[in-house]
Parts: C-alpha cells; structure tokens; sequence
C-alpha cells in the first residue's frame, strides 16, 4: 500500500482480511494500567453459600479472604442487601462457617461452625440484635440441617459415634484409617434452646 493510498480506498482492501484485523488497526486496545501479579491472590475475596432471606431482600453468604500471616482462609457471614448492595458482616473468623440460612420468619440465621474441637455445630444468630448461640453439641458435627417450617427448631444429620474411635486414636502414629463409613442419624434441635431429639 504506497502512502498515496486513502483510507477510503484501504478499509475495502482491509475488509479482505477480516473486521477483526481493521478494528484492530483503526481502535487499538489501550495497554492494562497495572498489571496482575500472584500476590494479588490475596487482596481477592470469594463469595460462597448465598442463602435470601424469605422476603427475598436480603442474602447471607460467606465471605472469604486470605490471612498471609496465619496460612489460612478466614471466613465472615456477611449480609448484604438486594436493593442498596450494601454489606455488614454479622460474625468473623469462625473457623468452619458454612450453611448460612434464614429462619422460615427471616428474624435469624443458622449456620455451621466449629466448636474449637474441629466439630462443625448449629449456631443460631437473631438479626435484631445479640451474639450467634451453639444449638448442637454433637459429638461429631453437625453434617447439614434445615429449619422447621415454623421455625422453632431445625433438623439436622450427624454421624454415630464410633465405638472403637477411641482405641483407633491411640494407634494414629502406626497407621492409616480410609474409607471407614459409619452410620448417620437424623436428631432435631429447638432453635429457643439446646434440647435435642433423635429422630433416626
């Protein structure tokens, strides 16, 4: 193409090789202002198990991020709302929080989090005010659960303990345990309090 060549008379000719080759030349893309880096990883934040509330105004999640200090992903249930898209976190650095969900009234949420002996238990948190309660106290943790529709208590799925886990822990340091399933069970929980039943 001399210099004498108009643009009228090189887009035709252009259009040959493809749209993708004259866009390319007539708006080229502007270069990145920063570029990403792997420390960036941990200035991200990842959104996890959304829950809305009944009235679909509202949604629980977990909110996780990086803690370089410590080695770790520490997790925040945070609710955010659907109109303003504004977020408050509601309890931080529970080690295993998982499962948030409303209560059939929307005035509580239930979650799982450890107990400080790696045991995943039901916490009960009322959105008015006041701090997350443990409902459970099982012996291996709760597995997953779901509130009564009315909302005064939730079912939940545990394991049975195992009889011989406590011979088997003594023997740690000589072998390895895999694939061992033992039977789960269904118990209830009032949400008012820590009564339980076994329903299984």
């Amino acid at each position: 193409m001399s210099e004498e060549t108009s643009i009228a008379e090189a887009v035709p000719r252009l259009m040959k090789l493809g749209l993708t080759v004259v866009f390319f030349f007539l708006f080229p893309v502007p270069a990145l202002a920063t570029t990403i880096t792997p420390d960036d990883v941990y200035h991200v934040a990842s959104i996890g198990d959304p829950a809305y509330s009944p009235d679909g105004t509202k949604i629980a999640a977990v909110e996780r991020h990086v803690n370089v200090t410590k080695d770790k992903s520490e997790p925040t249930l945070v609710l955010i709302d659907v109109a303003t898209k504004t977020k408050r976190a509601l309890t931080v650095e529970r080690e295993g929080l998982t499962s948030p969900q409303f209560s059939p009234g929307g005035d509580a949420l239930a979650f799982i989090a450890g107990d400080g002996k790696h045991h995943g238990q039901i916490f009960v948190l009322p959105l008015d005010g006041g701090d997350a309660r443990a409902v459970t106290k099982t012996a291996e943790g709760v597995q997953q659960f779901a509130w009564r529709p009315n909302g005064d208590a939730l079912a939940y799925v545990t394991s049975d303990v195992d009889p011989k886990k406590a011979a088997r822990e003594k023997h740690h340091d000589l072998f390895d345990l895999a694939n061992d399933d033992y039977p789960t069970r269904s118990s209830s929980s009032t949400a008012a309090s820590s009564a339980l039943r076994r329903a299984t």
